[in-house]
C-alpha cells in the first residue's frame, strides 16, 4: 500500500507541471552485453538484444523534466524438446535536466531514473534440465542517464537515450520439479547486486500533448 502511495504522489508531481506534456513509445535495446540483467534462460550473446517496448508520460518545465515510464514484456518459444515463457515488466521514474540548444530543434538531457522490475520464466527443456523450472527475479535498479531530442514537426519529436552508469539489485527464486528432492530443496533463493547493472539504448518516438 505505501509503495502505491508513494506512486501516485510522484505522479501528482510530475502532473503539476505546466509548460510541456508528451507521450512517448520506446524500443528499447542492451548494446554490446553478454546477457541481460537479470540473466534469463535463452539470452544470446549479440550486439543489442531487444528488451521490450515502453509507453512514457512525460512534463517539463524550463530546465526540469519528470517522466514515468511502464514496460509490459512477454516472450514464448515452442520447439520438439523445450518450451520457454517469459513475462515481466518494470516501472521507471526519470528526473532530468532540461537543455535546449541554439537551434531550439534540438535538446539535451541528464538526470537519473530508478525502476522496479520484475520477470517470471517458464523452462521446460530436456536439454537445459531433466525436470522445469520456474524462476523469478524482483528489484530494483538505478542509473545515470543522458539523451538526445530532436524536433521533427511543433507535435512530433524522436529521442535517442542512454544510461551510462547503473546499478541493481535483484531477488531471485528458483523452484525445480525434480520429484527425488525434497520440498525445501526445490526452492533454491539468491541475492544478486551488479554495481554496473545493464546498458540500455532507447530509441523513442513522442507526441506533444500541449504547451502552456
Amino acid at each position: 500500500m505505501k509503495d502505491l502511495l508513494v506512486i501516485l504522489c510522484l505522479f501528482i508531481s510530475v502532473n503539476s507541471y505546466c509548460q510541456e506534456r508528451s507521450l512517448k513509445i520506446y524500443n528499447q535495446f542492451i548494446p554490446y552485453s553478454e546477457y541481460y540483467k537479470p540473466i534469463v534462460f535463452n539470452a544470446k550473446n549479440s550486439t543489442a538484444n531487444y528488451n521490450g517496448t515502453s509507453i512514457a508520460y512525460r512534463k517539463v518545465n524550463g530546465e526540469k523534466m519528470r517522466q514515468f515510464s511502464v514496460k509490459p514484456f512477454y516472450k514464448n518459444s515452442r520447439e520438439e524438446d523445450q518450451s520457454y515463457e517469459l513475462i515481466g515488466g518494470d516501472i521507471r521514474f526519470d528526473m532530468a535536466k532540461h537543455i535546449e540548444l541554439k537551434n531550439k530543434k534540438s535538446s539535451l538531457f541528464f538526470g537519473n531514473s530508478v525502476w522496479l522490475g520484475f520477470l517470471n520464466e517458464q523452462i521446460d527443456s530436456r536439454v537445459f534440465n531433466a525436470y522445469g523450472i520456474r524462476k523469478d527475479h524482483l528489484g530494483i535498479s538505478w542509473a545515470l542517464f543522458s539523451s538526445f531530442e530532436y524536433q521533427l514537426t511543433p507535435k512530433c519529436y524522436v529521442e535517442l537515450a542512454t544510461n551510462f552508469f547503473s546499478w541493481s539489485f535483484f531477488y531471485e527464486r528458483q523452484y525445480i520439479a525434480n520429484p527425488i528432492l525434497s520440498e525445501s530443496r526445490r526452492v533454491q533463493t539468491d541475492f544478486d547486486f551488479d554495481l554496473w547493472g545493464q546498458r540500455n539504448l532507447q530509441i523513442g518516438f513522442g507526441y506533444n500533448l500541449g504547451v502552456n
